[in-house]
């Protein structure tokens, strides 16, 4: 799923063939845990009809959109890289903020920590995200990837 070339012991067993020889998953571990989370994650819905409420567009956002992002993102806030876990759940930020005319789509939702998120607010992404202390060149080129595909 993510692409990059692993040992096979990053890959899940999966069982045995017909001839008894162990078979592997095709997704990694970690594309494994990141997707098995959101096949959990409720609450896609309720966000997709909150945003609706809020702003009365009709979007085409889906769970294979959000889970597409996620994995884009390793399962990690798009800005400070924070990984989701119990204590820390990630959130789905509008690079365009919808106060400021963004939409739900696809290349506008970025995962963010509830933190990252709040402190961003309704600014804009590239002038906030260059003033934090977590701020890597890297990781710009990594969401504005995303952002424009």
């Amino acid at each position: 799923m993510c692409g990059v070339e692993k040992p096979i012991k990053e890959f899940p067993k999966n069982g045995k063939d017909k001839y008894g020889r162990t078979r592997y998953r095709n997704d990694c571990k970690e594309c494994y845990n990141i997707t098995r989370k959101l096949t959990k994650h409720k609450a896609v819905t309720k966000f997709l009809n909150n945003t609706k409420h809020r702003t009365g567009e009709e979007h085409t956002y889906t769970l294979q959109d959000w889970r597409d992002v996620m994995l884009h993102f390793r399962g990690a806030c798009a800005y400070c890289r924070t990984k989701q876990s119990r204590k820390i759940k990630l959130t789905r930020d509008h690079v365009v903020p919808v106060s400021k005319g963004g939409l739900t789509t696809r290349p506008n939702i970025v995962p963010a920590c509830q933190r990252c998120n709040s402190s961003k607010s309704d600014g804009n992404w590239v002038e906030w995200y260059s003033k934090q202390a977590f701020y890597t060149p890297e990781q710009m080129e990594v969401i504005r990837r995303w952002v424009m595909q």
